[in-house]
């Protein structure tokens, strides 16, 4: 994956934005957040001196929107490519060359936007843009109803963590931003979307006229026969595609399928012997 951290900048668009900082396009770090950015640019006062945990309220009504720049190569005529979020937050549109390719409202999991419609070879102007967090948790606890909380923000109306909305032992400063890494993803054929694996043991039948089973002895082995099931997700870059061979290795143990055109799932399952019990 192609990282995308360079040559952002942080731009308020709404809210109560004091005079000094309107306008201004800040430089950004990514991965971090519009506070520390506006710290790093001597905007806001420190917040955890004094009284300026009240005088900093404004960001958190704020919304911000981050932009960069990247030029790129022209795209095969099989290949993908995504732009991937690894951690947006929280409530976020993203935009590349001005089309919306895809929106963001948890900022606790990744996200995978298909951008080949809207990718260009040369220049591309990428821009996130992220709703008040405070309006956010505002808004959506409006539409489904007040949830108990021990704050005086609905901070549980939003998947968001709770403690930027203050805690016993921190303080009250929302924020907003690309908290972990974004990049691009280009790839062609196939690439395997998720791996789910199950594992059944079967333990040790306890001997006869025995109560306690084998393992429960501390000088007895403490191993066991097992079976780890795969549940493999692929995704591919067309409907069409060809066979792929997917294979699965545990503990020594290898096993192997194939999965016919058009198909994006299988099951692999492979048995183990002689694993460790806990």
């Amino acid at each position: 994956m192609r990282l995308l951290h360079e040559g952002w900048t942080v731009t308020a668009l709404d809210g109560p934005v004091p005079a000094g900082t309107w306008g201004q396009q800040v430089p950004a770090k990514v991965p971090g957040c519009v506070t520390t950015d506006l710290l790093a640019a001597g905007l806001v006062p420190d917040p955890y001196l004094g009284d300026n945990e009240g005088r900093l309220s404004w960001i958190g009504r704020t919304t911000w929107l981050y932009r960069t720049t990247f030029t790129e190569g022209q795209l095969g005529p099989d290949e993908r490519c995504d732009l991937v979020c690894d951690g947006l937050d929280t409530v976020a549109t993203v935009r590349l060359n001005g089309t919306v390719v895809g929106r963001s409202a948890n900022m606790h999991r990744s996200y995978r936007f298909d951008v080949r419609s809207a990718l260009v070879g040369g220049p591309n102007h990428l821009e996130v843009e992220f709703e008040a967090p405070v309006d956010a948790a505002e808004r959506m606890s409006n539409e489904i109803g007040p949830r108990p909380n021990n704050g005086h923000h609905p901070f549980n109306a939003i998947r968001k963590m709770a403690c930027n909305y203050g805690w016993d032992w921190g303080p009250d400063l929302p924020t907003a931003g690309i908290w972990r890494q974004l990049g691009l993803h280009r790839w062609s054929e196939a690439r395997i979307a998720s791996v789910r694996p199950l594992v059944s043991v079967s333990l040790p039948v306890p001997p006869p006229g025995t109560t306690e089973p084998p393992w429960a002895d501390a000088g007895s082995p403490r191993t066991a026969d097992a079976q780890v099931e795969f549940h493999v997700q692929l995704q591919r870059a067309s409907t069409a595609g060809r066979p792929l061979r997917v294979t699965a290795t545990v503990a020594g143990a290898s096993v192997s399928a194939t999965v016919a055109p058009g198909e994006t799932t299988l099951v692999l399952r492979a048995p183990v012997t002689g694993i460790e019990l806990w």
